[in-house]
């Protein structure tokens, strides 16, 4: 179960942004998931450092598709 719900009112149009954000979302709850979990310490790193690659990597293509469209 998904601690933070994906909902489609989320969605700002632009199909790659939405999906990035679904992502994001994902990633998220992955982390959430193992709040309580026995293993997150093992789990939890790889986890954390993907979320922070995913995160840059998508507020720079947001930042420049915004610069693109003024």
């Amino acid at each position: 179960m998904n601690t933070f719900a994906w909902d489609s009112s989320y969605e700002v149009g632009h199909a790659r942004i939405d999906h990035e954000h679904q992502g994001l979302v994902e990633l998220i709850n992955r982390v959430l998931a193992l709040q309580d979990a026995p293993d997150a310490a093992e789990h939890l790193p790889g986890i954390l450092a993907r979320l922070l690659q995913y995160a840059g990597e998508h507020f720079a293509a947001e930042e420049a598709l915004m610069t693109e469209h003024g």
